[in-house]
């Protein structure tokens, strides 16, 4: 999700690879005065404006549907704004399912008119030709998750029957909208991952620009169901056929992308370059792990950012948190990550965080 917010900017210069390479060497490169001690604001963000979804799939890594209320528009719209004024790159809006919120088309519109890349995720369930149009008209990337080559595959994983129809239709409206960077979102757990060599021919015969899938991230509803993940046999054959299939169908780009990235990237500088916002206003720097560093409905997002959420990853419990690492490129809650954690940033007059 992190790498589909940076296709949002359309940006080849900010890859995970890069930024894994300055994470490695930070202190090289603030010497040398490439690396800032932090940034004025996140590069991109992830925003789950509501955790209402028609699907229940088996592996969300939120656990959509979800019941805690959306943020009122009020406070929403405030978040529009300042992630305007805050002049972050790109944002991906998300879910649940960002359609059933009643103002995505108005946070789609206000941030593409106030220079934000903007990108969106759905499962295509409530696609229309006319919603199609307007997503066209206001993102510059969206991305459709489609679990399988077909009805049985998909339905399975998605948790309704009918939802691969709708999806197909979806990519296919998107394209004839003439929407940017129509994409595909493929993601493999043990009951699905084998039916993954016949997804490129259903992208090209949609007319999707690319394809993309990543390591299932063991947390959310797949962390509570460990039979999910995808053997070590099927993961080995997953990334083989990725390897060898790049340019054999046509002009449909594959990718393989790490969900951990972000992770050790943010260890390593001790900075925040992404930003996460949950249906019910939490901000935090990861979309898979639950830390939290203030709430909208109490805090403009521009305060939190510099009261120190733009260094969330030198704080002391975050730390402690990921002492041993990160798993790559699996993603799964460590110890002690079993609730949310919701940490205190400085406050106004400086004082140190909690």
């Amino acid at each position: 999700m992190v790498r589909f917010a940076l296709d949002a900017a359309d940006d080849g210069a900010l890859v995970d690879k890069s930024w894994l390479e300055i994470a490695a060497n930070p202190e090289v490169y603030r010497e040398s005065g490439l690396l800032p001690r932090y940034l004025k604001a996140p590069l991109l963000g992830v925003w789950e404006i509501t955790g209402r979804c028609g699907l229940r799939c088996v592996y969300c890594y939120n656990e959509s549907p979800r019941t805690p209320p959306d943020l009122e528009w009020p406070i929403a719209e405030r978040i529009v704004r300042d992630i305007i004024s805050m002049r972050i790159f790109a944002f991906c809006i998300s879910g649940g399912e960002p359609t059933l919120h009643p103002h995505y088309l108005d946070i789609l519109r206000i941030l593409a008119e106030g220079g934000v890349a903007v990108g969106t995720i759905t499962n295509g369930w409530t696609m229309t030709p006319e919603l199609a149009r307007l997503m066209a008209r206001y993102t510059t990337a969206a991305q459709v998750s489609l679990d399988g080559p077909t009805a049985e595959v998909h339905d399975l994983v998605r948790g309704k029957q009918g939802s691969f129809e709708r999806a197909a239709r979806a990519v296919r409206l998107l394209r004839d909208a003439g929407a940017q960077n129509v994409s595909v979102s493929f993601a493999g757990t043990r009951l699905n991952v084998d039916s993954f060599p016949r997804m490129p021919e259903l992208c090209v015969e949609l007319g999707a620009d690319k394809l993309r899938t990543q390591p299932l991230s063991m947390v959310g509803r797949a962390g509570a169901v460990p039979s999910l993940e995808p053997t070590p046999e099927q993961a080995r054959s997953l990334k083989d056929f990725i390897e060898t299939a790049q340019g054999k169908y046509g002009d449909l780009k594959i990718e393989w992308g790490d969900p951990s990235a972000h992770v050790k990237v943010g260890l390593g500088i001790g900075m925040a370059l992404t930003l996460r916002i949950t249906q019910d206003g939490n901000f935090g720097v990861s979309p898979y792990y639950p830390i939290f560093f203030g709430n909208a409905r109490e805090s403009r997002l521009s305060e939190v950012w510099e009261r120190g959420l733009r260094e969330a990853w030198e704080h002391e419990a975050v730390r402690t948190l990921f002492a041993g690492g990160v798993e790559s490129p699996v993603l799964r809650i460590p110890p002690g990550l079993e609730e949310p954690l919701h940490l205190t940033c400085r406050q106004p007059n400086g004082g140190d965080p909690a």
